[in-house]
């Protein structure tokens, strides 16, 4: 039986992040992995900007673009619930895939899903209500419904099984990947980035979305206390978008005694990241929880030293590569930001590690998995 995929890209926006570059990476992997004869067919919101999601019709795929404009969940869900069932039946789909949580749940073709991390059931500020109530009962019903279950993680995998009781045979743990884009890139060629964005000449990083699980109040703490009690000639840059309750970041960087010394950039083009990673001194991601937190690779993947959280799936993704401390800890985080600043030896000690590490994860290796998952589901 000849495989034909039609993969939910509903979720890529103007400007990917999270699950939308977990869906650009992956489907630029998969494309090339197509057998004679195998379908891929994309489908992408009418809207979408070819300059921020480089995508187009190759062998083995199509882009499909729909009548359903980015960043509007309303029409979204109603079109991926209602309409997209009837257009994978008229295309002869033999397998529905979804990045993201929700299947279509009115139609008979075999279908997977990913699921990142259930965020939404630990915790009750990780999403507006609305949107954490939605997300609770799609993903219990497309878990139910699935022919199999992708968990980026093992820390996602036991979630699985313990909050919606997903038989562990139906589960299949496929790690996220690190792109040949995320590598060192020396300052001469980053020179141009550096002021782009105005970066200092020393800095610490963060990159990730603004919102309450990333635990941005306590980095903003420690950073302020390394400034106080140790010199340090660092900035901190915080790179990424302002998602949800973000007030509590703006109120703490607002009673800062160093505030004029924390930069916030917005959202960076992914085209850039590997530069600013690279010209910073060190990387810090200090979230609450993750189901995988694919920053962390990217960092060590341009040879910068890693300090994370020693919870959820993040142990499990930075091996021994990074530094792991307690993240709701400010005292951890600063003494963790001191020796890294101030220890060269553990700094270069770190970095090799990171490139070992980063190594073992590739996109070319999710996507293999993924295609053999999707040809057995067929």
């Amino acid at each position: 039986m000849s495989v034909h995929v039609l993969l939910n890209g509903l979720l890529l926006s103007r400007h990917p992040s999270g699950i939308g570059r977990y869906i650009l990476n992956l489907v630029e992997a998969m494309a090339p992995q197509l057998r004679p004869g195998e379908r891929l067919t994309l489908v992408v919101p009418h809207d979408l900007s070819p300059a921020s999601v480089p995508l187009s019709s190759t062998a083995g795929m199509d882009l499909l673009k729909v009548s359903v404009p980015c960043n509007h969940p309303p029409r979204r869900i109603v079109w991926e619930q209602l309409i997209l069932p009837d257009l994978a039946t008229r295309l002869r789909a033999t397998v529905l895939f979804s990045p993201a949580y929700a299947l279509p749940l009115r139609t008979t073709i075999p279908g997977v899903v990913t699921v990142h991390d259930l965020a939404f059931l630990r915790y009750d500020n990780v999403h507006p209500h609305l949107n954490r109530w939605y997300l609770t009962w799609i993903t219990r019903a497309s878990v139910r419904r699935a022919k199999c279950v992708i968990a980026v993680s093992e820390s996602t995998k036991k979630e699985l099984e313990q909050l919606l009781g997903v038989p562990t045979d139906k589960i299949r743990v496929i790690h996220n990947g690190v792109s040949r884009h995320f590598r060192k890139v020396p300052p001469t060629e980053a020179a141009q980035v550096r002021e782009r964005y105005r970066l200092p000449d020393n800095y610490i990083l963060y990159v990730g979305n603004i919102e309450p699980r990333k635990n941005l109040p306590v980095l903003l703490k420690a950073f302020d206390q390394i400034k106080e009690k140790s010199f340090v000639p660092h900035q901190l840059v915080i790179l990424g978008q302002r998602a949800w309750m973000y007030g509590a970041v703006d109120s703490t960087w607002q009673a800062l005694k160093a505030k004029d010394h924390v930069v916030f950039t917005g959202y960076v083009p992914a085209e850039d990241l590997p530069a600013i990673y690279s010209l910073a001194d060190v990387f810090v991601y200090p979230s609450l929880y993750e189901g995988f937190g694919l920053p962390v690779l990217e960092a060590m993947a341009c040879g910068t030293p890693v300090i994370t959280s020693n919870t959820s799936s993040l142990p499990e993704v930075a091996g021994d590569a990074a530094e792991l401390v307690d993240p709701r800890s400010v005292d951890a985080l600063s003494r963790a930001l001191c020796r890294l600043i101030h220890d060269h030896n553990y700094r270069q000690q770190l970095v090799r590690k990171g490139l070992e590490r980063a190594a073992m994860f590739s996109w070319e290796r999710t996507a293999v998995a993924t295609l053999e998952l999707l040809r057995a589901a067929t």
